[in-house]
């Protein structure tokens, strides 16, 4: 089983329909999670969250990518099960961190530094 397949498995195992989900960040680590995810029918990506004004209202994979206020909202408007971040690239900040305390959704923080086989067990361990 890939590892990919593993932390889809794990992440989305409870639930038939397709939990909507927002990755933190646009870089190399994100797009190829949520391409999988789309692939595998695993999650339905709604947004992409990222601080750079040239890339806010673009869109990567069919997703439109937004600013880190945008975070609560979208949660809210989205029914958001899931938010992924990888670690170290300090998109949210503080202010945004302590608005999304209120919210009910799962935050789960993943280190690119390891290899992606490590990512499925950094997910479960989190959850």
């Amino acid at each position: 089983m890939s590892w990919l397949h593993y932390l889809g498995a794990k992440l989305f195992k409870s639930s038939r329909l397709k939990p909507n989900t927002i990755v933190v960040g646009i870089d190399t680590p994100s797009y190829r999670l949520a391409s999988y995810l789309q692939q595998a029918h695993l999650a339905n990506v709604v947004a992409f969250i990222d601080d750079e004004p040239w890339s806010n209202r673009t869109d990567i994979l069919g997703v439109t990518v937004r600013y880190p206020s945008d975070l609560s909202a979208l949660i809210e408007r989205w029914q958001v099960t899931t938010v992924i971040e990888f670690d170290g690239n300090g998109l949210i900040p503080d202010n945004v961190r302590e608005e999304l305390k209120r919210l009910s959704f799962e935050y789960v923080v993943l280190d690119p530094a390891i290899t992606p086989d490590h990512w499925a067990q950094q997910i479960q361990d989190s959850l």
